[in-house]
């Protein structure tokens, strides 16, 4: 069977599918994010411990002074105020 849309129709079709790739928002992007900078073991390049991957830990929910030097999802990540170790 074979259906033939009008213009109009498949517009509206192509408008919703649309609306439906949208990405998320900052708030989902930033809880994705900090997820992954809690969870996923990294390889660290400094202090101890450094050849066993663990998690980095994100800035957002450390409870201490923290850097966002080799957070896993540092690219992604919509924080607007990200800490750099100097």
């Amino acid at each position: 069977m074979q259906y033939l849309l009008t213009y109009a129709e498949y517009n509206a079709l192509e408008s919703a599918a649309e609306k439906g790739r949208k990405g998320p928002t900052k708030r989902e992007l930033q809880e994705f994010c900090t997820r992954v900078a809690n969870e996923m073991p990294v390889r660290w390049t400094w202090g101890e411990g450094k050849d066993t991957p663990k998690p980095w830990g994100c800035i957002l929910t450390v409870k201490r002074e923290w850097y966002c030097d080799e957070c896993p999802a540092r690219r992604l990540c919509p924080h607007d105020n990200k800490n750099w170790s100097k």
